[in-house]
């Protein structure tokens, strides 16, 4: 019941006015933008929580909720949850192990997760560092007291392609009991839904495609399984890395031209892979819908012949690497990826830096290689000035 209003000061007026009835009339439905709900604590009619309402920011916000959601929908997934960081959600499912657990993981994985795997040997987990594009390498490594396989779909950054549907068989034959996690980042689900494919927990660094402006950070993890979900539920819920509601905002605006984006990301990228196949200061191209990638055929079946605007490829050193990187004037020189901007790197002095010289070897991270990721430019102009900035490399 609301105060007699015209008896109140003025601070409490400004404070308790009700919203009219009208601005809501017909609910959210109504408005062609989704609201953004702010509010870091909600009113508890009956003093305390009720399950499926409001109670605090940090447990469940509208904005968030109706990401989720829609997020969910698009990966085929029952449950998602969303965190502060593609880090922080990684580091969510991790929390999930315990002394005497194992984990079997890729070695060409990005590398912040690889080292936050490799610390896991300090908490009495033991960590198996496998291929993380060959399934039968993958399972053989698997045991009874193997608690998480984790691998990417696509590797970054040398861009190697995973078979899904083998892994999961090896994997659960050796043991059903095992949670296999897949990094989704570089595909996103318009090219490829692993939890359709008998994968426990899909992650996105939401930062990159889903989102595709570079002005969010922002992680994810869905899943089809109940207790998984409950499990990293209490975690997002008492470590409180979870986004705000405007990000969430602006990752589900984004969610609305993931498609349009990703169609001409691929196309862009194939175009570009095409020219640097002919260049010769290029050692090597990997794009998995060029006929020489050794998983071509997987990306045709597995990915419906689709890919992103992610590219590798090598020149002849470090030196030449990153004079080719400062010569860019379209691209532009920068961490992350996914972006409505092209964007390019090399991983051995920054993705994967706090990597060990080894592990960026066993990884395929050589001192010569470079990631980019091709934006919304015309293509033709990045052509052109990836072309100019081969030339200035040419004496090295």
């Amino acid at each position: 019941q609301q105060p007699a209003m015209d008896s109140l000061k003025f601070s409490t007026t400004a404070l308790h006015t009700s919203i009219p009835p009208a601005a809501w009339e017909g609910g959210a439905e109504r408005h062609l933008a989704p609201p953004i709900t702010l509010a870091a604590t909600f009113v508890l009619p009956t003093g305390v929580e009720v399950p499926g309402e409001p109670v605090y920011g940090r447990y469940g916000n509208p904005s968030r909720l109706h990401l989720e959601s829609v997020l969910a929908k698009l990966e085929h997934s029952e449950h998602c949850l969303t965190f502060s960081s593609g880090m922080a959600a990684a580091h969510a499912m991790l929390q999930t192990l315990r002394p005497g657990d194992k984990v079997v993981a890729g070695n060409g994985l990005y590398g912040g997760i690889l080292s936050q795997i490799r610390q896991l040997g300090e908490l009495g987990v033991t960590v198996s560092l496998v291929s993380g594009v060959d399934p039968v390498e993958i399972g053989a490594a698997v045991t009874s007291d193997t608690k998480i396989v984790w691998l990417e779909v696509c590797t970054n950054p040398t861009i190697q392609v995973l078979d899904i549907a083998e892994t999961v068989q090896r994997v659960k034959t050796r043991n059903p009991s095992t949670w296999i996690v897949i990094d989704n980042t570089f595909l996103t689900p318009w090219i490829v839904r692993p939890l359709d494919l008998g994968v426990d927990v899909v992650m996105h660094s939401c930062t990159k495609y889903i989102n595709g402006h570079s002005d969010v950070i922002m992680g994810a993890l869905l899943s089809n399984k109940k207790d998984i979900f409950s499990t990293l539920s209490a975690i997002q819920r008492y470590r409180g890395a979870t986004p705000s509601p405007f990000d969430c905002y602006l990752v589900l605006r984004s969610l609305a031209t993931l498609e349009i984006r990703m169609e001409k990301h691929m196309a862009s990228g194939l175009r570009l892979a095409q020219f640097l196949k002919t260049c010769e200061s290029v050692q090597s191209v990997q794009h998995p819908l060029l006929p020489c990638h050794p998983q071509h055929q997987t990306a045709l079946a597995q990915h419906q012949a689709k890919h992103s605007g992610m590219i590798s490829f090598s020149l002849s050193s470090g030196v030449a690497a990153a004079k080719f990187l400062a010569a860019l004037r379209i691209v532009k020189s920068a961490a992350s990826l996914g972006s409505s901007h092209s964007l390019a790197c090399q991983p051995a002095r920054l993705t994967h830096a706090m990597c060990t010289q080894q592990e960026r070897d066993n990884a395929g991270v050589m001192d010569g290689l470079v990631r980019l990721s091709v934006g919304l430019e015309d293509v033709e102009d990045i052509i052109e000035d990836v072309k100019q900035a081969l030339v200035c490399i040419q004496s090295f």
